[in-house]
């Protein structure tokens, strides 16, 4: 099978990657797997990704620290931050310009599937040739403006 998009899936957690990464393939990604912010910053190096999906909370590196090292090396690739934290918590740790969206848990596959697709899909311009939706969300997933974490 040939794909058309990469993605990078970023989590400590074996359950949540393992999931999505079938979902993903079923939906016709290729995905890469990493278990925490250092080995995704390693296999962001490898190859290049279309979008990366990582989880906030890791050890060695959590998920903002590596998406301001992804986003040094390429500013337009779409980062969605993956948390169970509590929204307040997550705006206090600071997301700034590094992460394009943020899906709390528990989130719904029909909403990955959504995010991956707003993200990625090729537009008529823009800042960046992609869709990053700066509009209302889904009620447990959050866009983030660039330059605005709150």
């Amino acid at each position: 099978m040939e794909y058309c998009h990469y993605i990078l899936v970023v989590d400590d957690d074996d359950q949540i990657p393992r999931m999505l990464s079938k979902v993903l393939l079923f939906f016709g990604y290729a995905v890469s797997l990493a278990s925490n912010g250092q080995e995704g910053v390693r296999e962001f190096l490898r190859r290049s990704y279309d979008l990366v999906l990582t989880d906030l909370d890791m050890p060695v590196m959590d998920g903002m620290k590596m998406a301001s090292h992804i986003k040094a090396l390429s500013p337009f690739t779409p980062i969605v931050l993956m948390t169970g934290c509590v929204r307040e918590e997550v705006m206090e740790k600071g997301s700034g310009n590094h992460v394009d969206h943020i899906l709390f848990k528990p989130f719904k596959l029909t909403e990955v599937k959504e995010v991956i697709t707003k993200m990625i899909t090729p537009t008529d311009g823009g800042e960046n040739g992609y869709h990053i939706d700066r509009g209302r969300s889904a009620p447990s997933s959050r866009t983030v403006p660039r330059g605005n974490a709150g």
